[in-house]
């Protein structure tokens, strides 16, 4: 008599997915685990300047140098923060936040699949927009080929001489 018997092992496929039918927990998991939603990818930089001394620090204060972060908006109107969500330096949850895009380098479009990660991308879209919004592949395009200019630093006071300023011929005297 054998003490420890073997599980038996499903004979066919239709098998596999009729058990799959009956617990629809599991279903629900590998319905879940398929969806995956259009994103920015980037890296955060190997060094950073931090603080008032400017001291160069490995990666950000939320994440590690060189960690895979997933861009999910960038404002237009300001161009230079962006909400992100990555794995935390310390904690390893993902977490959502905005940042400066001055962290980030090797932007590329790419797709988030992580059902935390998704959770936390639909509550940013619910908490600012209206429920059940998500931006489209060709929107996360747009937003990585415009990201590395953000990075420009921007003078203020050039801009407002180059676009407010009205051009006139000299006065002549």
């Amino acid at each position: 008599m054998d003490r420890n018997p073997k599980p038996s092992k499903p004979d066919t496929v239709q098998d596999i997915l009729d058990d799959t039918t009956e617990n629809s927990d599991l279903t629900q998991i590998m319905s879940d685990a398929s969806e995956s939603v259009p994103v920015v990818i980037a890296k955060i930089r190997p060094e950073t300047q931090w603080g008032e001394a400017r001291e160069a620090r490995a990666g950000s204060k939320h994440f590690r140098a060189n960690a895979k972060v997933y861009i999910i908006y960038g404002d237009g109107g300001n161009c230079r923060s962006v909400a992100v969500i990555g794995h935390h330096r310390k904690s390893g949850r993902y977490i959502r936040i905005r940042m400066d895009v001055k962290y980030f380098q090797d932007f590329k479009l790419g797709y988030l699949y992580s059902p935390k990660g998704i959770s936390l991308y639909d509550e940013f879209f619910q908490l600012n927009y209206q429920p059940g919004y998500r931006p489209t592949k060709e929107d996360m395009s747009d937003l990585a080929s415009y990201l590395p200019n953000w990075q420009t630093p921007y003078d203020v006071n050039a801009a407002y001489a180059i676009y407010v300023t009205p051009t006139r011929p000299p006065l002549k005297l």
